[in-house]
């Protein structure tokens, strides 16, 4: 049975050689383009997503329209330098053997959490120092003028809400 097998093999191969052999006709077809959604076509969700669209955005959201007001006022800058004094709130904070390492959790508006160390600046304000219950801040230039801001330190302490004043 063996010997049989062979020749059927062997006896495909002379066929396709003989009918001229159609390398095109065993490549890979293209699959069609998937059908576009008809400009008729309307669904009727009842609190569910449309299975049909994606539910990924290709194309950015609108931007929200700016006040009239804007261009008058600057925004400030992003991150902890754009964070006031006042708006900031001290929620925790690791102390160390070495001082270098100590760092506190600032709470800012927005619900964003900030990691400080000494040295780092607020829009307002620079962390002088981090104690065990609290952290130092010294007042920097006002964020509306280049004069010299109040004089003297201000101390937070851990889980204080941030005062009414500025």
């Amino acid at each position: 049975m063996r010997p049989f097998k062979r020749r059927t093999g062997l006896a495909w191969i002379v066929l396709l050689i003989a009918r001229g052999f159609d390398a095109a006709a065993f490549q890979e077809v293209q699959p069609p383009p998937p059908p576009a959604v008809p400009e008729d076509y309307r669904y009727d969700p009842a609190g569910r997503r449309d299975p049909f669209v994606n539910p990924v955005r290709t194309t950015p959201p609108p931007a929200p329209p700016e006040p009239e007001n804007a261009a008058s006022a600057p925004a400030p800058p992003g991150g902890l330098s754009g964070v006031r004094l006042a708006d900031a709130r001290v929620t925790g904070v690791v102390t160390s053997e070495h001082t270098a390492m100590n760092a506190a959790l600032i709470l800012a508006p927005g619900g964003t959490t900030f990691i400080v160390r000494t040295g780092d600046s607020l829009l307002d304000a620079v962390v002088a120092g981090i104690r065990s219950d609290a952290v130092v801040f010294r007042p920097g230039p006002p964020p509306d003028g280049p004069g010299p801001g109040s004089g003297g330190e201000i101390v937070r302490r851990v889980g204080g809400p941030p005062p009414d004043g500025p």
